[in-house]
């Protein structure tokens, strides 16, 4: 079964959107969780931690290891209630470009489901 933490971890920088959308979708369509899953994920887990590295200008932009991934992740769920709650109040300035990403791979994924590339 795919770690949860591990969920979004395929998110390869691509030259363009499109194709990190199918790159994702890809990736996602394999997985044991359905799209409300996948988005509860991204935004409750995935975008708290990572958020601070898109507010930066000269943020890493190269791709993370699964296990750099899995540490940053792990690090993060790891922190106290209160840092918890400033994690999310640190990623509203970006939630909204986020879930625009989301939208367009949801099409993608949405798609891939449909034509059976998945278990689900």
């Amino acid at each position: 079964m795919m770690d949860r933490r591990v969920a979004w971890v395929r998110r390869h920088w691509a030259p363009d959107a499109v194709d990190a959308a199918y790159r994702i979708a890809d990736f996602l369509a394999a997985s044991p969780y359905h799209n409300g899953e996948l988005e509860g994920i991204l935004v409750d887990e995935v975008l708290p931690a990572f958020a601070p590295n898109l507010l930066t200008v000269a943020g890493e932009w190269a791709p993370w290891s699964e296990d750099e991934v899995r540490g940053i992740m792990i690090k993060a769920g790891a922190r106290g209630f209160v840092l918890r709650r400033i994690a999310r109040l640190v990623a509203r300035p970006v939630k909204k470009d986020v879930l625009e990403e989301w939208r367009r791979v949801l099409r993608v994924l949405e798609l891939r489901r449909r034509a059976g590339l998945s278990e689900r």
